[in-house]
């Protein structure tokens, strides 16, 4: 296939896939033949003076021509198609060695030494090197864009397939081809060159190729009628079964269909499907090269930062996908001195995140045999992993030690400094209490006028206890209690009572301190990421934010007129029906767990009956805080409690079961089975 030797004319230029119509041998514009011309011209310039200085690659590839064409030819022979295509595009000289009479065994062999198959529609050797290995679009100036169309024989870019290439198979592509053609030949869209048949959008046609052909097809074929047209699909219907179906052809088009476009486009396919597989077969090579590559410099990274300290649980999925990484390219100490720094901060950032989970997790398993104090303060592993000594632990880049090591090396220092943190709130607590105490004395001594939505508080409608002695007084006094006392003191002393800025709630001190700490509630400062709470923003006691706890005379007034309330109540309760059930049953229980008692709150707004101590001062807090005009008549009720409701129905339940006959078996036949 030289470029000197005869070569058939590309399929879908003509009908006749290179041989002449039978009206006439027209010309054909085959795309890639446009790549088998001679170079264009160039300006010429002034001839170089004797003197003059030989510069650049034209004067460096002059001394080729002084060499033997045996050996010219002999170091050709190791080179692959591609090669011998750009010495083509290179001087005259090349372009002479690889296209003249003796070139066609040397393009041979190399297609041969690389893979590529020998074509069943020869194309020259220069069109055929220029298909798969020249750049740009053979049907616009890109030079970079084209990429190789095997079925239709050219280069094309993506632009060009979607402005001058069209579907006849689509509305929009029949559309623009009646636009072109308004009387089309009947072969013209089934004969005409597609691109690849197996692409998603399905075969495309060349608009001015459509002109073209058919153009020649009026002028060869004008008597071809209906008769054809439904030949020539039948035809087209089957590879296996169409030339069957369609029979022996009866006019002269479906004779030159059959004896030469059938067969040239046979050819054809057979061609773009060889050379489709080679192209797939380089791509896979290209693929599994840098795939190597990649391990190899996967490898390299890791073996050079394990030399600074980092492990293989430092190497972890989101490291072997970073881009500096799985790059292509062979790691060198230049390229390595540029990555080290980005790399470096992702590992130690990879570390300190697992080394933080860790953390959090082992914190969360022995927090509550370790220090229990922790777990009811609701002091969680989220805010833990915020402690200094462990942002100090997880920042440490001189051990390559992994979160559970250094948490068990340093499990007392944390626990110490995490009760440290919990035992500071809890002062803070009582600080609030003490200070909350102070101003109810100090308003019975001043009988200073008080108001409240509850209707009957003021600061001598109740019996104050007395603070503890170890309770300072005074804020500025030092505070210097064991943890587990003031934990006792806030679970159960009638004092401890306070009130959530965020949403008026009114809580028991643990039940106040879990209310502002769980990660989850609304009552919380925004969490950081991953649920963290920060150890200086977890709990906050006083101040003016929007968050945390506060107490004062108020809150702590009505606390203790309810719990009056409650405990002067005779436990008893009016409906009897449920003590006799339970007496009928032989059901016991203890009152305290028998009976609940419950309020009924009336004000203006309306009655509400039925609510327990917790939410009826919660409920006093924010009606005051929206309306305080209006007062509300507090009323304790005794109710049975839940779990003696439930006892007492079960009972009663077993009992209507046992005299009810089952519906499934009406005759009772259900007492023979045991």
């Amino acid at each position: 296939m030289s470029d000197s030797a005869s070569t058939a004319r590309p399929s879908g230029s003509v009908p006749g896939e290179g041989a002449p119509l039978p009206a006439q041998a027209a010309a054909s514009a085959d795309p890639a033949a446009l790549h088998d011309s001679e170079p264009p011209k160039k300006k010429q310039k002034p001839n170089r003076t004797s003197l003059g200085k030989v510069r650049g690659r034209r004067g460096a590839l002059k001394a080729f021509n002084s060499l033997p064409l045996d050996l010219v030819f002999d170091i050709c022979s190791y080179l692959d198609p591609a090669d011998l295509y750009v010495l083509s595009n290179t001087s005259k000289v090349f372009r002479a060695v690889v296209t003249g009479p003796s070139s066609a065994q040397l393009w041979i062999d190399a297609r041969a030494r690389v893979g590529l198959p020998e074509l069943q529609l020869p194309m020259t050797d220069l069109q055929y090197a220029a298909l798969l290995f020249g750049r740009g679009c053979q049907f616009c100036e890109r030079k970079n864009a084209g990429k190789p169309e095997v079925y239709f024989r050219a280069r094309i870019c993506s632009a060009c397939l979607k402005s001058d290439f069209v579907s006849p198979e689509t509305a929009k592509g029949r559309v623009a081809i009646q636009k072109i053609l308004p009387r089309d030949h009947v072969g013209t869209t089934r004969l005409a060159t597609p691109t690849n048949p197996h692409a998603r959008e399905g075969r495309l046609v060349y608009l001015p190729q459509l002109l073209k052909l058919d153009e020649e097809l009026q002028e060869a074929f004008p008597e071809a009628d209906y008769t054809d047209a439904i030949f020539l699909e039948t035809l087209l219907l089957d590879p296996r079964y169409g030339p069957s179906l369609a029979g022996q052809p009866a006019t002269p088009f479906q004779q030159w269909v059959v004896e030469k476009w059938y067969p040239a486009r046979d050819a054809r396919l057979a061609d773009g499907n060889a050379l489709a597989q080679w192209l797939k077969s380089q791509e896979d090579a290209k693929m599994a090269s840098k795939s190597d590559i990649r391990v190899r410099r996967k490898a390299d990274l890791e073996a050079r930062f394990t030399a600074q300290g980092f492990g293989p649980a430092d190497f972890t999925r989101e490291w072997r996908d970073d881009p500096l990484v799985r790059k292509p390219q062979l790691l060198t100490d230049r390229t390595f001195a540029t990555a080290e720094p980005i790399l470096r901060e992702k590992l130690s950032r990879i570390r300190s995140k697992a080394r933080s989970d860790a953390m959090r997790s082992e914190f969360g398993y022995v927090t509550h045999n370790k220090r229990p104090i922790l777990t009811k303060l609701g002091f969680s592993s989220f805010v833990a992993v915020t402690l200094p000594i462990i942002t100090r632990l997880v920042a440490d880049n001189s051990t390559s030690a992994s979160g559970k090591e250094l948490f068990n090396d340093n499990i007392d220092a944390i626990f110490d400094e995490a009760v440290a943190v919990v035992a500071n709130r809890m002062k803070e607590m009582i600080r609030l209490v003490a200070a909350a105490h102070a101003e109810v004395r100090r308003g019975r001594e001043q009988v200073v006028e008080f108001s409240d939505a509850m209707e009957g508080l003021d600061y001598n409608s109740v019996d104050l206890p007395r603070l503890p002695s170890w309770i300072p007084r005074n804020r500025d006094a030092p505070f210097d209690a064991d943890p587990e006392q003031m934990l006792t003191f806030l679970d159960s002393h009638a004092l401890s009572t306070f009130r959530c800025r965020k949403c008026d709630g009114v809580f028991s001190g643990l039940s106040a301190a879990q209310h502002a700490t769980r990660y989850y509630g609304a009552c919380v400062p925004p969490h950081h990421y991953n649920n963290r709470v920060d150890v200086a923003e977890w709990l906050p006691i006083g101040g003016t934010d929007r968050y945390g706890l506060d107490s004062d005379a108020r809150t702590l007034l009505r606390t203790l007129k309810l719990n009056e309330l409650a405990n002067s109540i005779e436990l008893e309760c009016s409906d009897k029906s449920y003590k006799v059930s339970a007496e009928r049953h032989g059901i016991e229980m203890p009152e305290e767990e028998m009976y609940v008692v419950t309020f009924t709150r009336k004000c203006d707004c309306g009655t509400s009956y039925g609510h327990n101590l917790a939410s009826t001062n919660s409920f006093l807090s924010a009606h005051w805080a929206t309306t305080p005009g209006h007062a509300v008549t507090v009323t304790p009720v005794v109710e049975y409690s839940r779990a003696f409701r439930n006892k007492v129905n079960a009972a009663e339940n077993e009992v209507n079961r046992a005299k009810t006959r089952n519906a499934f078996d009406y005759f009772g036949f259900g007492i023979y089975d045991d």
